[in-house]
């Protein structure tokens, strides 16, 4: 797993604390910090928490978000890679429940996700998604025709087989705030996606995050767009036209 770090120091530990409690071993899990041109440069968090079990790497300055996250990916040897933001965390059980799901399954599982809460920064639940998928562990049937017109997803309660950054790519430098949203729908539409049940990550919303400035600029509209327009070029034939029209009136109201 890799952690892409760029400043907010200040909720650097607990994310690091979730993780190293979940260590089992480096032959089984390596934990790699990404500073992304922090000010002052984070080190000393790892290196303290970490006793050596943590790799860190920093770059000079602070890359586009895109190009970090490809970075951080590029970094990783591990069959399986989880990207978790330094303001975020994982629960209990998190490494755990997906090792013992996926160590056996299906070479067409690309991607796994679990349940996840929103916090603010008073650590309120402020969001809880499950998906409506209740108690169900295993592939999720056409989950494309989900993914495909939103995105429901949140970044640190979901993995990603390595093999599928290999043959599909990374994440697209021409966008931003919907890079992610556009790299699942291609990885939904070539592999299949495992669902565990429960709540197992935390994102933290904060006030002064990129989507909040992409959705006050209208940035995000034009990105919400353009991941529309790429995916319609990939999409399973059979459900191109109908997912790409239920996406344009979730996000456009039919524009």
């Amino acid at each position: 797993m890799v952690i892409p770090v760029v400043n907010r120091p200040e909720y650097f530990p607990e994310c690091l604390a979730s993780v190293l409690s979940q260590w089992t071993g480096a032959e089984e899990m390596e934990i790699i910090v990404l500073d992304n041109g922090s000010n002052p440069p984070q080190w000393q968090i790892p290196d303290d928490l970490g006793r050596g079990i943590i790799r860190y790497y920093r770059l000079p300055e602070t890359i586009p978000l895109q190009q970090n996250w490809n970075t951080a990916v590029s970094l990783c040897r591990g069959k399986w890679i989880h990207l978790l933001h330094n303001d975020d965390y994982v629960l209990p059980g998190f490494y755990e429940q997906f090792k013992t799901s996926l160590e056996n399954c299906p070479d067409s599982v690309g991607a796994a996700f679990t349940g996840y809460e929103n916090l603010n920064e008073e650590r309120q639940v402020i969001f809880s998604q499950q998906y409506n998928l209740k108690n169900h562990r295993g592939i999720v049937a056409d989950w494309i025709l989900r993914i495909g017109v939103a995105c429901p997803l949140s970044p640190p309660s979901l993995v990603i087989r390595r093999a599928a950054y290999e043959k599909l790519g990374g994440y697209k430098l021409d966008l931003l705030y919907t890079c992610d949203w556009e790299f699942y729908k291609r990885v939904a539409t070539f592999y299949d996606w495992w669902y565990q049940p429960g709540i197992l990550a935390h994102y933290r919303e904060q006030a002064n995050s990129i989507t909040r400035e992409e959705n006050l600029t209208g940035a995000s509209g034009y990105d919400h767009l353009r991941a529309i327009e790429i995916s319609a070029s990939y999409l399973p034939g059979k459900y191109c036209a109908e997912i790409t029209a239920k996406s344009r009136t979730h996000h456009f109201c039919g524009v």
